[in-house]
């Protein structure tokens, strides 16, 4: 079976463009992740002592990362340029961080500091399977970060394939996430971060080689999990899986903003005031299965742009007011008229 990489149907999350804006916001929050990650990582190991409440912040951190396109008219209009700025003025912060965690970027240091979080997290018995499980990714996704800033902000540097690419380290990942479409993805990532690696001037045969290697083995796995869901009892098929991973089936109405609008007017009502709003953010997160740091920061200025007669939050208003008319919730309908002051 031949994989084609270039495939839209292959690449599923790096298909997406983004404005130079909607680009910016993405990376902002992927900074704010990557050091509340390694914030916390660090305290950890400074304190000598993981509590539940820590392994509760990092479970509530929505760990991932990939490089993202620019629309083709953002590209065009500020030039190639615009790519490194924004890295720069966005991760900048992240990408410094990552070499106090692991130290400068070298696939065997990196590994050595790996292990030897992975000890302490042994060592103090506390959601052992989740901390190993962190680190090793917090790991994998900062290589990629790290790949972005040698393309596009250090492209005169000499990587080395094998500093940032082990097969063996992306099927220990690959293996730990149980649900298949996600673990083909997985595989996809690494195929697309090993390929822009790849384009660095200073690759000689040697990387060449080993980069061929890498994706031919990934993309045999990328076979053998295909093979799988084409024969699994579940019969998936291509649209679903597609449609799985694009969120496509969900009910595009139902957005974070108004879920959280909607939980932050009846919290007022119950009386759910001066508490920690990361404690807020976390039972929302429970009650909506969404991303909790876009639901602390909603949470954080709820009515952004109301003064600004900004038309999409008053849209937002309206439709949970509409729900709450629907269920005789005439209390908080008005309260939610009074903070539109209708």
């Amino acid at each position: 079976m031949e994989i084609n990489t270039d495939n839209e149907d292959f690449i599923l999350e790096e298909n997406m463009s983004f404005s130079t804006i909607e680009l910016i916001e993405y990376y902002k929050e992927a900074n704010i992740m990557f050091m509340n990650a390694m914030d916390k990582i660090f305290q950890i190991i400074y304190l000598d002592n993981i509590t539940l409440e820590d392994v509760e912040f990092l479970k509530g951190l929505d760990l991932t990362y990939s490089d993202q396109k620019l629309l083709h008219t953002s590209y065009y209009t500020f030039g190639k340029e615009i790519k490194k700025n924004i890295l720069e003025a966005t991760l900048s912060q992240s990408f410094k961080k990552a070499q106090d965690i692991f130290g400068n970027v070298s696939y065997a240091l990196w590994n050595e500091k790996c292990n030897f979080y992975t000890i302490k997290f042994i060592q103090f018995g506390v959601e052992i399977d989740f901390m190993l499980d962190f680190i090793r990714k917090l790991k994998y996704y900062l290589t990629f970060l790290y790949i972005d800033f040698m393309k596009y902000v250090f492209p005169s540097t000499e990587p080395s394939f094998q500093d940032f690419f082990s097969f063996r380290e992306t099927t220990e990942i690959a293996d730990e996430e149980m649900d298949i479409l996600k673990k083909r993805q997985i595989y996809i990532n690494a195929i697309i971060e090993s390929d822009k690696l790849s384009l660095v001037e200073s690759f000689d045969e040697e990387d060449k080689e080993l980069h061929l290697t890498f994706n031919k083995k990934c993309k045999k796995a990328i076979e053998i999990i295909d093979f799988e869901i084409e024969n699994s009892p579940k019969q998936i098929t291509l649209e679903q899986n597609i449609e799985k991973i694009s969120g496509e089936s969900e009910n595009k109405e139902f957005t974070t903003k108004r879920q959280v609008l909607a939980i932050y007017f009846i919290f007022n009502e119950l009386g759910v005031k001066n508490i920690d709003k990361t404690v807020q953010a976390r039972f929302i997160q429970f009650l909506t299965n969404k991303n909790q740091s876009n639901i602390y920061k909603i949470l954080s200025n709820p009515f952004k742009g109301l003064d600004e007669s900004n038309t999409k939050i008053k849209d937002d208003l309206l439709y949970v007011k509409n729900l709450f008319d629907e269920l005789g919730l005439s209390q908080l309908s008005k309260k939610i008229d009074a903070n539109m002051q209708i």
